[in-house]
């Protein structure tokens, strides 16, 4: 028994030894990395018999698990991790390993579950374990959604991040970059998406692709564009990986940032082949709409945009596009809701909102303008669009310089846009800069030869350079091309103005209010109108509703003044003049228009101040020009006068009111070719508004004997422009000069009719035409009215000489009547057949005329005549007549008249009668100089009548005599 026992405590002994070296050299194979080694050491102690006797079983298990785990034959190690671990669970690796090979098997619980049971008690664990299974967690939980859980675990893992292979921690990367780009933190996302890109790692290709795409948003969002195309570049790499829903994203971004490069042509192409993954995308549509607005094709450009919004009712850029083209075309509330519908689903839209900036002002909405012209300075203040904006405002507000500045450095940023040259041009009203703002608005044209406001613009300029050719034509293009414009309206209205048709002009300026009844200019135009009409208390209504829509119009100030000043009321003109003024000091035609209205108060110092300084800021303004010229004339210094008119001229060689005024001065001094030469030039480049070169040209005519051609410049004289008395009364005057008393009689009516300041030269003219008519009764019923309630002292002096000449007419005595001028100191007699005729001249003061005959005695006398004889004044007045080629002397001899030494002229002349047939005159001229008197008596007939009315000639030379 002893033996036995000795016996089996050697067998004991040596099995267990044998078990504890097969365990320990299984032990050392492992840490050598013998896995083959260790595992047949490690089966040799497992497998000693008898097993009750083994004590390193458990560890032994766990060993063989781990070689078996590395020669990865995961069957074997999870057979041998089951068996230990469900007894002894302080094997914590044993758990770590376990979960690595359900995680490569891809039973995500059994590996959670595990992992869960590692790291409770991870302090015991080797960092690369920790670091494993921290990783494997982050990665198991990101498919059950916890990105709470996610997150944290990624964030432990990568603490450990040196015990990781480059493949995990890619994984955990984009992980990590997929969380940050899900909850905004674009900057820790895209710093993990450019590390993933460094290293080796095999991502799904989808998720690579996703968070690339993602990449790329952001870059695109932050305006990084080289860097989202790169990232989209990249993206386009893992294509095949990517849905459609995800290539359609791409290739719009993609699209998106080319657009915004300005390469529309590769925008398109994107945007194309975005449409391949999503049939219904409206931004081809809109991009092409865009493209065409911008190369100026505007029809395809709304085709397109309304084809994208057919697809996409809410395609911001289509919204836009429509808005700026529909409000070019002046179709404001329709532009307005398009703009409001783009900047709703793209607030940072500058395009839209610098449009919408501009429709604002355009309908008087200054405050809503104003508000869209600070947010664009806001979001983009260097953005071309935004410049434009804040010009605009600066425009509105008089500050032209501040605007200049602006719209100059738009134009550096994109010299391919329209409006801004237009807008520039305007910077340039407020010094006269007339070549500057041609130069713009041709730019403007240049590129797009519709743009409209740019068309209108350039009408106007030519209408201030008097360059009328292409007026009718410009304003039936804009009619044709631009029906919802109110601008097409007013420039219609002003051509039809022009040409004095008032009832079509009114009728373009009510179809302009009707478009846009909030538009101030309307009403201002269709004032003009109903000014022109003699409609004065609608002109002002309409003027007063102008200035409500647009408190702060200069423009409106200075027509209300206007009015006013027509009315004769200077102190509510210079009220408003001022105000105008106030509003925008540097606006120089408000100086003009005030120093008009002081020159016509006799201020005469206020109004060359004013002149002046305009032509300090500009000294070729053809405005301050005419002002000086008419500044020059009033104080009698007619040469300034002149060289003021000459320099305009030379400026702007088809001034035609320059070449009016000029004309009329020529003639005032004798110089009768040049004022014809003037005048002619005047109507040739304004036949519709130089009704000053009409008069000068009918006093031209009447000098020449044609009657037919002054009558018709008279008419037109009288036609065009304001409807006056005065030119009622220039136009009566020429009548009687025409020998045409009863039409004569007609105009002076007509002009009476008016009630205006020139009553008193009326009823003086119709004195003059009933005397002409033989109608004494109503001729002294006139000079009794003018007697009593005459103002005009000039009047009511020729009108006391009237009543001296008509009370002066000698009773008929034997069939004759005595002329008695006691004025003058003569008398004679003759035949009660003659009838006095009253004439309006300083030098003669009778003319007798017979009715149905051609023959006249006109007598008149002036004094002053010191150091001459009646043969110097015969001979005098023959050296001008002798200039006349129709005139001819038959002799000039001596005689004696009233006792004393005259002499007697004897003539013949050919004149042309109001059918312009020529027809010759026979007469004498009787010259007598008494003291210092001249006194002459000329006397003329047809010449088939001569001889028949020669006796009565010789009857009143004979009887004339000198008072005593």
């Amino acid at each position: 028994a002893v033996l036995l026992l000795a016996a089996l405590i050697a067998g004991v002994f040596f099995v267990r030894n044998r078990e504890a070296q097969q365990v320990e050299a299984g032990r050392a194979a492992i840490a050598a990395g013998e896995w083959v080694s260790a595992m047949t050491a490690l089966n040799d102690a497992l497998s000693l018999q008898p097993a009750f006797l083994l004590q390193q079983t458990t560890e032994a298990t766990a060993l063989r698990g781990f070689a078996s785990y590395r020669q990865e034959d995961d069957a074997a190690a999870l057979a041998d991790f089951d068996a230990v671990l469900h007894t002894n669970s302080d094997f914590v690796d044993l758990y770590a390993y376990r979960a690595d090979i359900y995680y490569r098997q891809g039973d995500g619980a059994a590996a959670l579950a595990d992992i869960d049971a590692a790291l409770a008690q991870v302090e015991l664990l080797p960092p690369y374990l920790q670091a494993q299974l921290y990783a494997q967690q982050a990665l198991l939980l990101v498919e059950a959604g916890d990105d709470t859980a996610v997150s944290t675990a990624i964030e432990d893992a990568l603490a450990l991040a040196d015990y990781l292979p480059d493949s995990v921690i890619g994984e955990l990367l984009a992980q990590r970059a997929r969380l940050a780009f899900a909850a905004a933190d674009t900057e820790t996302a895209v710093a993990d998406v450019r590390q993933v890109l460094t290293l080796e790692t095999s991502l799904p290709e989808s998720l690579l692709g996703e968070l690339l795409l993602a990449e790329t948003a952001v870059f695109h969002e932050q305006g990084d564009y080289a860097a989202a195309l790169a990232a989209s570049d990249e993206a386009l790499a893992q294509e095949d990986a990517l849905t459609d829903v995800q290539l359609a994203e791409l290739y719009q971004l993609r699209a998106d940032i080319y657009y915004r490069q300005d390469d529309l042509t590769q925008a398109i192409m994107e945007a194309d082949e975005a449409a391949t993954y999503a049939a219904d995308l409206a931004l081809p549509q809109a991009l092409r709409a865009w493209q065409a607005y911008r190369t100026f094709v505007w029809d395809e450009a709304l085709l397109a945009a309304d084809e994208a919004l057919v697809l996409d009712e809410n395609s911001a850029l289509a919204h836009r596009v429509r808005g700026l083209i529909l409000g070019w075309q002046g179709n404001y509330a329709e532009a307005l809701a398009d703009l409001d519908q783009a900047l709703t689903l793209d607030p940072t839209d500058i395009e839209a909102l610098a449009q919408r900036v501009n429709l604002y002002l355009s309908i008087g909405d200054e405050e809503a303008g104003r508000a869209d012209a600070m947010h664009a300075a806001e979001l983009a203040p260097h953005s071309p669009a935004a410049l434009w904006a804040q010009a605009g405002i600066l425009l509105y507000d008089y500050e032209p310089d501040k605007a200049y500045v602006l719209l100059t450095q738009a134009l550096a940023l994109d010299a391919q846009r329209p409006e801004f040259y237009t807008f520039r041009a305007f910077t340039y009203y407020y010094d006269f800069h007339i070549d500057a703002i041609l130069a713009d608005l041709d730019a403007a044209l240049a590129l797009y030869p519709d743009f409209a406001p740019a068309v209108a613009q350039k009408l106007w300029e030519q209408v201030e350079l008097y360059e009328f050719d292409d007026y009718e034509e410009t304003v039936q293009y804009l009619l044709e091309t631009y029906p919802d414009l109110d601008e097409s309206y007013w420039a219609a209205a002003a051509y039809a103005q022009y040409t004095n048709d008032f009832e079509q002009a009114l009728t373009y300026a009510e179809q302009g209010i009707a478009l846009n009844p909030g538009v101030a200019r309307s009403y201002i135009v269709r004032g003009k109108i109903y000014d022109e009409m003699e409609e004065s208390e609608l002109a002002l209504a309409d003027y007063e509703h102008a200035l409500t829509l647009s408190p702060n119009s200069v423009n409106t100030r200075i027509t209300l003044a206007w009015y006013y000043m027509g009315l004769g009321e200077t102190e509510t003109a210079v009220s408003y003049l001022e105000e105008a003024l106030q509003l925008a000091p540097i606006y120089p035609y408000t100086k003009i228009a005030l120093g008009g209205v002081y020159a016509g108060l006799g201020e005469m110092e206020t109004a060359w101040q004013l002149a002046h300084e305009v032509l300090a800021l500009d000294p070729a303004s053809a405005d301050a020009l005419i002002l000086r010229s008419l500044l020059f004339e009033e104080s009698g210094r007619t040469s300034r006068m002149l060289a003021d008119l000459s320099l305009l001229l030379s400026i702007n060689p088809r001034h035609a009111y320059a070449y009016a005024l000029r004309a009329q001065e020529m003639l005032w001094q004798g110089q009768y070719e040049a004022a014809r030469e003037d005048a002619t030039l005047a109507l040739q480049y304004d036949p519709y508004d130089a009704e000053n070169a009409h008069y000068v040209l009918a006093v031209l005519a009447m000098e020449d004997g044609d009657l037919e051609t002054a009558a018709d410049h008279i008419d037109q004289y009288t036609a065009l422009g304001l409807e006056t008395g005065y030119k009622y009364s220039i136009q009566a005057e020429f009548y009687l000069d025409m020998s045409r008393p009863e039409d004569a009689l007609n105009v002076v009516d007509t002009g009476l009719a008016l009630q205006d300041e020139a009553v008193d030269q009326l009823y003086l003219d119709r004195v003059w035409v009933n005397l002409e008519l033989n109608d004494e009764e109503n001729a002294r019923a006139d000079l009794a009215i003018l007697l009593d309630t005459a103002t005009n002292l000039n009047v009511l002096a020729r009108a006391e000489v009237e009543e001296f000449y008509l009370n002066a007419i000698p009773q008929s005595i034997d069939g004759r009547r005595t002329w008695v001028d006691e004025i003058w100191g003569y008398t004679f007699s003759y035949a009660d057949t003659w009838f006095q005729q009253s004439i309006p001249d300083d030098l003669y003061n009778l003319l007798l005329t017979q009715e149905n005959s051609s023959s006249a005695v006109l007598v008149g006398a002036t004094d002053g005549v010191f150091g001459f004889t009646s043969r110097d004044l015969a001979e005098a007045v023959l050296r001008n007549q002798n200039e006349d080629s129709n005139f001819e002397m038959l002799s000039l001899e001596e005689v004696q008249i009233a006792g004393r030494n005259g002499m007697v002229l004897h003539y013949e002349v050919i004149r042309s009668n109001e059918s312009g047939i020529l027809e010759t005159y026979r007469g004498r001229e009787y010259f007598l100089v008494v003291g210092d008197i001249a006194m002459l008596i000329w006397m003329e007939a047809y010449q088939g009548d001569y001889e028949a009315i020669s006796p009565e000639f010789d009857a009143i030379i004979t009887s004339f005599d000198l008072l005593p």
